[in-house]
């Protein structure tokens, strides 16, 4: 259970350094030759990633396993995360230079907060409840103060 916690804090802390040096790089770089950096970075990680899977499975959860009876995947299954990833690789520095790291990541949370209950309703069967809808409501109110009012 303290995994299941701590891997969102990781991801977490690992989209804000992303976002951030991403914006840092692409002032120098520019912004279309960081994300195929970062592509290419993540190119390697993901082979290595798979090799491991390939050579020794048993160092790995069996989440990043096939399973035994895996089957056909629709194809735009397969292409959107990829697509959305670029997406966060491009727009979280852009955002971070227009209103800086603490506005952009809230907005992206809040928006994060509402996509996943709407997920969750449609797509895992769990019910929106009045305390998540207040809960993101007081996030947005968070994101709104947070923001630099000049």
């Amino acid at each position: 259970m303290i995994l299941a916690w701590l891997i969102p804090v990781i991801v977490g802390v690992a989209v804000v350094l992303q976002g951030g040096f991403n914006r840092q790089v692409s002032q120098q770089w520019g912004l279309a030759t960081t994300v195929l950096v970062n592509g290419m970075v993540f190119l390697v990680v993901a082979l290595l990633l798979w090799a491991i899977m390939k050579l020794r499975p048993d160092f790995l959860p069996r989440e990043f396993l096939p399973p035994q009876d895996g089957g056909a995947v629709a194809i735009w299954r397969v292409i959107l995360p990829g697509v959305f990833g670029v997406l966060i690789v491009v727009g979280l520095p852009w955002a971070i230079t227009r209103m800086g790291a603490l506005g952009a990541i809230l907005i992206l949370l809040v928006t994060q907060l509402v996509v996943s209950m709407i997920w969750d309703a449609l797509v895992e069967g769990i019910p929106v409840q009045p305390l998540r809808v207040a809960g993101m409501a007081l996030a947005l109110v968070g994101a709104w103060l947070a923001q630099p009012h000049r």
